[in-house]
């Protein structure tokens, strides 16, 4: 395994990725690596199925709210985990979350992903698969996937 300069973790603020968090700082503060925290907002995602016309400054309002929203969780579930911790980037992206995350690791040549197993809804796993199966398989790099304690099975 090369040196980790670079760490990409994914997040959708779900209690999953909020625990996930966690093992990403402690890994980037161990290696002094970079670490981009992602949030993709999916855009139109499920629009495509339905015909439906959202006026641009209702969709602007949105935007807004969204935003707002990631900010705030941002403040809330990241912020306090990083502690003194500086060498960080937050970064919002719109488009399909698997997608967005695997150009966005080519672009920076991050030398690991790192997730949580579960996002927030159900359904979207159902309809579209997981987002981070589609990362495991398509990444140009190693992807550690960190399971939720309460998303534990026993076998």
């Amino acid at each position: 395994m090369g040196k980790i300069k670079k760490i990409l973790f994914c997040t959708d603020f779900s209690n999953n990725s909020n625990w996930a968090f966690s093992y990403a700082v402690d890994l980037a503060k161990i290696y002094r690596a970079f670490l981009y925290i992602i949030h993709v907002i999916s855009k139109g995602e499920y629009l495509d199925h339905i015909s439906i016309y959202i006026p641009p400054d209702v969709y602007k309002k949105i935007e807004e709210e969204n935003e707002r929203y990631i900010n705030e969780s941002f403040k809330e579930n990241c912020l306090p985990q990083l502690g003194d911790y500086k060498d960080y980037e937050f970064i919002i992206k719109q488009g399909t979350p698997f997608v967005e995350i695997i150009k966005f690791a080519k672009e920076k040549k991050v030398d690991i992903i790192m997730m949580g197993t579960h996002g927030k809804t159900a359904l979207t796993h159902v309809l579209f698969g997981s987002t981070a199966e589609n990362v495991v398989r398509k990444a140009p790099c190693p992807v550690l996937t960190i399971r939720h304690p309460s998303k534990q099975i026993d076998i």
